[in-house]
């Protein structure tokens, strides 16, 4: 058995530490590297950025959220609306492409659809609902019609550039739908009801400063009509007729188209089933040449007899009486 020796033990000992030394030499210059590496790269990424973000996109795209910001200011969001719109304008991008299809569907397709609806509508074509559900709903939004193969086709159109913006690779602004997930209905038709309740509302006082203008001592037939009516309105079973014998008495078809565009949460009411069943029901005055401001009305339609004003003109004197007068010899 050899011998123990000291002097071996130190040369193996320097000769351990001299690897380790040159172990911890080597990781050190791998880890330098690497953060050149990731410093040169994060100097790359930056000026990419910065050239991004001076480029006319970028700078259309920041408009775009100012745009955006500018329209929210005249809408009456819930808590949950504005978070939705607070993070959707993270992405600028997002917002523009959103506003264009907007001011198309306005302006090309003559299709307002409320900044409010916007969430819904994500929710719906991307859901896993049937196609003739999804119709339908969204039908209930931008009240157009989507019957028969030509009404299928634009539907398939809208829904395609809202997919289209939703699947953008790593974009979850719009919606995040959960797989197998169905549409709430409700959610989507409460817009509808409390714009309802809004105009019932409206009515009730219009109707109460009648009576009040009258007096307790008022036997008028429309006094005493107005106190049943504003009593039916607690009974859930007399409410719809109440409401509508209400409209008739207090209110035009024109009233709320006006009220439509001046007060942001009617917005879209025109477009609802519940205010075209109203408008076809209503009790329109005839028309008759021999008053002085029905033949303002008409000269007018006569000098511009375009869409906007036979709309108008049938919302006062009852549908397709625009056409009808104006085919008069």
């Amino acid at each position: 058995m050899a011998g123990f020796s000291w002097a071996g033990l130190d040369r193996a000992y320097t000769e351990k530490m001299t690897e380790v030394k040159e172990e911890r030499r080597r990781q050190e210059d791998i880890a330098a590297n690497r953060e050149n590496v990731l410093f040169e790269l994060g100097l790359t990424k930056q000026k990419e950025r910065s050239k991004y973000i001076n480029s006319d996109a970028y700078r259309n795209a920041a408009k775009s959220v100012i745009t955006l910001q500018e329209r929210l200011k005249d809408e009456n969001l819930d808590q949950s609306q504005t978070e939705y719109f607070n993070n959707l304008m993270k992405d600028p991008m997002a917002v523009k492409e959103a506003i264009d299809f907007l001011d198309e569907q306005e302006t090309k397709y003559n299709n307002v659809i409320p900044l409010q609806d916007l969430e819904d509508l994500f929710k719906i074509v991307n859901s896993n609902a049937p196609i003739e559900e999804k119709m339908d709903l969204v039908e209930l939004i931008t009240g157009k019609s989507y019957t028969g193969e030509e009404g299928k086709k634009n539907f398939l159109e809208i829904a395609a550039k809202l997919n289209s913006m939703a699947n953008v690779p790593g974009r979850t602004v719009f919606t995040d739908i959960t797989p197998g997930t169905r549409v709430d209905t409700t959610a989507v038709l409460t817009r509808t009801e409390k714009q309802m309740e809004a105009l019932e509302g409206i009515l009730v006082i219009r109707a109460n400063n009648f009576l009040r203008s009258v007096g307790p001592q008022g036997t008028s037939s429309k006094a005493i009509d107005t106190s049943e009516y504003l009593t039916q309105l607690k009974d859930e079973t007399l409410k719809p007729l109440a409401i509508q014998a209400l409209f008739d008495m207090y209110m035009t078809p024109y009233d709320v188209y006006e009220l439509s565009k001046t007060a942001s949460g009617f917005r879209g009411f025109t477009d609802s089933i519940a205010y075209q069943n109203m408008i076809q029901t209503f009790n329109y005055p005839d028309f008759d040449i021999s008053k002085n401001a029905h033949e303002i009305v008409l000269e007018k339609l006569k000098l511009d007899p375009s869409d906007e004003n036979k709309k108008i003109f049938d919302l006062q004197f009852g549908p397709g009486e625009a056409e009808r007068l104006l085919n008069l010899p």
